[in-house]
C-alpha cells in the first residue's frame, strides 16, 4: 500500500487492502486515491460516499484533492 502523507483521524476505522485505501466513520466511505500513480501520496483524490446509498453515482458527496477540505467536510457533517 501507499505510504499515507497525512494522517487519518483516529476515529476514522481503516478498511484498506491491496492497494485500496477505504476509511470508514459515521455513515461515510472515504476513499483515498494515488493521482498519476505517485508512489508516495503527495497528490491524491479523495471521494467521500455515504454508505447507505448504494449507487455509487448517488452516494457521492464529495471529490476533492484537498486533505484539509476533506477533514472539514467529514467533521461538518
Amino acid at each position: 500500500m501507499y505510504k499515507e502523507v497525512f494522517t487519518m483521524p483516529k476515529n476514522w476505522i481503516d478498511a484498506s487492502f491491496d492497494d485500496v485505501s477505504i476509511y470508514h466513520t459515521k455513515d461515510l466511505a472515504i476513499y483515498v486515491n494515488a493521482i498519476d500513480n505517485v508512489p508516495i501520496k503527495t497528490k491524491c483524490l479523495y471521494e467521500v460516499h455515504n454508505i447507505n446509498i448504494n449507487k455509487s453515482k448517488f452516494s457521492l458527496l464529495l471529490k476533492t484533492n484537498e486533505f484539509s477540505e476533506l477533514i472539514n467536510f467529514v467533521n461538518e457533517r
